[in-house]
């Protein structure tokens, strides 16, 4: 074991010394072309207990959109809201409340308004559904208790103070689609970062495809912090082959993520931190590639107090949590500011607005601000597309070269025709079109790609020397009983279409990127006939390592399925 850690470090090590020397010859480069700056102005809204704080927000949200949008009818804003189940359910309660529901699904349908989910602050935060992972659990037991608990934490009714769950009433996304309807785009959604996998498994199972969170600013509340070198390696590093692909955005298991942090130069930024702060940030943004900004408005933390460094010095809902005795904040403690400090934070919002769109975004062509459902509609997929022989010929081919670059382990994507495929995606469409050739000699001229799950288990080669030769044609064979559960696009506790954790293949048991690459030499064979080694591959791909997670490694098989988001811009 600790061998194989000792290679793993020096695996990592190497590909960061790559990555590093890469960097350090563009250096000398000639000034690229600025690409555009993509603005998302969001809120959130989740203190479901201090209620007349979040109708006051409301209240100065929804007339702001209304006064920008006037002043500004050549640029219209609009701004995603995210809601908690709880918060919404509280609306729910009072006639002030049903009307601004009312007023905000009356703006939603004229697009002024996004609305969405946000389950970071869900009750609670100590008592959430835990996640039991045991090393006796089979894959499908781990990914099982994994999704009952995603399922539990996005549908079940939980105490507005305790956390006390209740499943038979509706709770967090269900309580929010209630209130609301089905969002568009979340806010945090899940409790642990790196194991969203069997959450994005329950929303399609509600037939919801939002644009999700991608990388979040450290945040003390959930114990994220200290990952942002990582986010760097797998967003602007990996993600990134083409200046339209954005660092910020990128796919993952088949949703669109979207970072709040890639590099140094971006982060999540509050309106109210004043135009100067804004025009900083843009001044040192790097626009060799597309950026995607989010610019929190009306924010919740402008009625806080604060200590120097930007932290509230006690937050309402922790505060509720850990005393739901008592769950409002004493008058003697200081926790929110005076109306005076409050009113001067929406004067600079104003300011920060204004600077905007009347000088940053008609000063930069192609900058503009975005909602949630033109983000996916630009970023460009190939799921659902009907792929030809020739490009899966130089899909296959250049996972070939890429391989090259790597150390025992399977390129993330490749590229052919103008398009990226993920591990995952060229896992199925080779084995459709091995599946074919085992039945009638030749490949099809087209297969279709169909949405897919990376590995629910990764599993280590069980031989860091194999010697097995195995033919083209056995391989073709192998791959035709797999294509059945690959295209199976039924739901089922545990997917069906999901990238095998281990496959039989002429007596040997290899692991997922060991037949990939069976498969590919397979594919570009001259004949059945051919002669393919097998070879030793680890079960992750390089931004594996990388990849910001509070989960297990071997619960990581959603790192088969990134590929970048490059962006249809006109």
């Amino acid at each position: 074991m600790k061998g194989h850690r000792f290679a793993v470090l020096i695996l990592v090590c190497f590909i960061l010394s790559t990555l590093a020397q890469g960097v350090d010859q563009s250096k000398g480069a000639e000034p690229k072309k600025k690409q555009p700056v993509l603005v998302l102005l969001h809120s959130q809204f989740d203190d479901h207990i201090n209620l007349g704080i979040g109708e006051d927000r409301l209240f100065r949200l929804l007339n702001l959109i209304e006064k920008m949008r006037k002043e500004y009818p050549n640029s219209p804003i609009s701004v995603s809201c995210e809601f908690s189940g709880a918060f919404a359910e509280e609306l729910t309660k009072t006639p002030t409340g049903k009307g601004y529901l009312d007023r905000l699904k009356q703006m939603a349908s004229a697009g002024e308004v996004y609305l969405g989910y946000v389950g970071e602050n869900e009750p609670t935060y100590r008592n959430r559904p835990k996640v039991l992972l045991t090393k006796e659990m089979t894959a499908e037991q781990r990914w099982l208790e994994q999704t009952n608990a995603a399922e539990s934490f996005l549908n079940d009714f939980k105490n507005p103070l305790t956390g006390e769950p209740n499943r038979a009433l509706p709770g967090g996304l269900l309580e929010m689609r209630k209130a609301l309807g089905d969002p568009v785009i979340l806010g945090s959604f899940a409790p642990r970062l790196g194991g969203e996998a069997p959450y994005f498994h329950q929303l399609l199972r509600m037939n919801l495809q939002p644009l999700v969170p991608g990388f979040p600013d450290p945040y003390f509340m959930m114990n994220i912090h200290g990952y942002r070198v990582s986010a760097v390696e797998v967003g602007s590093k990996s993600m990134v082959p083409v200046p339209d692909a954005s660092s910020e955005l990128f796919w993952d298991t088949n949703f669109l993520r979207a970072s709040f942090t890639s590099t140094d130069d971006i982060r999540k930024f509050n309106s109210d931190e004043g135009k100067e702060a804004l025009s900083k940030l843009f001044g040192k943004l790097d626009r060799s590639r597309v950026r995607l900004l989010q610019i929190e408005v009306v924010g919740y933390s402008r009625y806080l107090n604060k200590w120097p460094d930007g932290t509230a010095k006690l937050n309402p809902l922790a505060w509720a949590y850990d005393h739901p005795e008592y769950p409002d904040v004493p008058g003697g403690i200081k926790a929110f500011l005076n109306t005076t400090d409050i009113e001067k934070s929406f004067a600079s919002e104003e300011g920060v607005l204004r600077w905007l769109l009347s000088d940053f975004l008609p000063a930069n062509a192609g900058s503009r601000i975005v909602n949630p459902k033109e983000l996916l509609k630009m970023a460009k997929t190939p799921v659902g597309t009907d792929v030809s022989a020739k490009t899966l010929r130089e899909a296959a081919s250049d996972w070939i070269a890429r391989s090259k670059k790597e150390i025992n382990m399977s390129p993330t994507y490749v590229q052919a025709g103008g398009t990226y495929f993920s591990a995952a995606d060229l896992f199925q469409l080779l084995a459709n079109s091995l599946a074919g050739i085992n039945s009638s000699k030749k490949p099809p001229d087209k297969v279709r790609l169909t949405h897919i799950y990376g590995p629910i288990l990764l599993e280590q080669a069980e031989s860091t020397t194999p010697s097995a030769v195995i033919t083209a044609g056995e391989i073709a064979r192998v791959a035709a009983t797999l294509t059945p559960k690959l295209n199976d696009q039924t739901w089922r506790p545990v997917p069906w279409n999901a990238v095998p954790t281990k496959i039989e293949v002429a007596g040997q048991r290899v692991n997922p990127a060991q037949f990939l690459a069976l498969m590919v030499e397979a594919y570009l064979a001259p004949s059945q006939d051919t002669p393919i080694k097998l070879r030793y591959l680890l079960p992750l791909t390089a931004p594996g390592y990388f990849f910001p997670r509070q989960t297990e490694t071997q619960d990581g098989g959603h790192i088969w399925t990134l590929r970048p988001a490059v962006l249809r811009l006109e």
